[in-house]
């Protein structure tokens, strides 16, 4: 059966508030059994999908079964051969636009001095296992620290970036694209890329190769990275300072929407910094409450991009006792891409 350390257990059950999403605790199993075995691993699966289980109220549901899923793919069902809910290490790649769009219209306000507190929060959280990078980027991405376990080398390098004046043109895309490169040297099991940011891409300087919005998705779809965008632009940070309006009229919001749904990740849009702390911790929470299903895609599957659907048994909801259940995970993969 999955454990939880205190702290997680306390973040779980602690009610998280903000704009247009909620950072879910877990649900509590109603139905009371013999205690599961820890799932091991029968042998080795092609494909691999990270699944999040929510109910109709957003909260996490765990103690699932294998027997508890279905996956489609190619238009059929496909078994299941490889099963785990153990809670994995990730290695974390956090992504900060420091371009001049993030500058506040009230001087003495920085987005980034709020960063420090809610990547700390996010460390309490999540698996003291994982490891951590830290990039930003305006015209280009700029590794600041590599993969570290050293919280204070963290905290340092945050509060030095707090200290820097955005400036300069945005291309996230190309950002994106780095983060997820790095993401894919760290050396744990997990993967993630938390991208910061307004998602406003402005890059039109002609000596910048931007990265097209397709060539971004095809990279999305071809990892097992996790990806997460938590929306800076969105930040009313005093009585004085305003979000960024500008983004919803570049496209800001649906590029951080389109960033993390192909991996079966999410995008926040907080308000105020006591949002911005529980997107952080939500994502920190999520990471931990994962299944991850295995399956052999069918001999007929061709080389291309084939889609997949997780979906619960028939039978879940009056098992548990709950309703609305949703799996959330990467849309498909490429095959012989991702698989092992």
């Amino acid at each position: 059966m999955r454990t939880h350390n205190h702290k997680l257990t306390s973040a779980l059950l602690i009610p998280l508030f903000f704009s247009l999403t909620s950072a879910q605790p877990l649900i509590q199993r109603q139905q009371q059994g013999p205690p599961k075995p820890e799932s091991t691993p029968e042998r080795s699966a092609a494909v691999k999908l990270r699944i999040t289980v929510t109910d109709g109220l957003g909260r996490y549901v765990p103690d699932l079964h294998r027997e508890d899923f279905v996956i489609e793919s190619g238009k059929a069902v496909r078994p299941i051969s490889y099963f785990s809910e153990r809670d994995e290490p990730y290695s974390v790649v956090f992504l900060v636009d420091i371009s001049g769009s993030m500058e506040t219209s009230n001087s003495k306000v920085n987005r980034f001095s709020f960063l420090a507190g809610a990547v700390q929060r996010f460390i309490q959280v999540a698996n003291p296992d994982n490891e951590y990078l830290i990039a930003s980027f305006s015209r280009e991405p700029r590794l600041l620290l590599d993969w570290t376990h050293d919280q204070s080398a963290i905290a340092v390098t945050l509060t030095d970036l707090a200290k820097e004046k955005p400036g300069g043109q945005t291309a996230v895309r190309d950002a994106c694209f780095f983060g997820l490169g790095q993401a894919r040297r760290g050396t744990k099991s997990g993967k993630a890329v938390i991208l910061l940011s307004d998602g406003v891409d402005n890059a039109i300087d002609s000596n910048i190769k931007s990265i097209t919005p397709q060539r971004l998705k095809q990279e999305l779809q071809e990892n097992e990275v996790q990806t997460y965008s938590i929306n800076l632009g969105s930040l009313h940070l005093s009585r004085t300072d305003s979000p960024n309006f500008a983004m919803e009229v570049g496209g800001g919001r649906e590029m951080l929407e389109n960033f993390a749904k192909p991996t079966g990740g999410r995008a926040f849009h907080p308000v105020n910094v006591a949002g911005l702390q529980a997107a952080f911790e939500a994502v920190a929470v999520e990471l931990r409450v994962q299944y991850v299903l295995g399956f052999n895609p069918s001999p007929q599957t061709g080389q291309g991009f084939t889609k997949v659907k997780v979906r619960l048994a028939p039978q879940v909801e009056a098992k548990y006792k709950v309703k609305g259940l949703l799996a959330r995970h990467r849309e498909g993969y490429f095959a012989g891409v991702g698989q092992k």
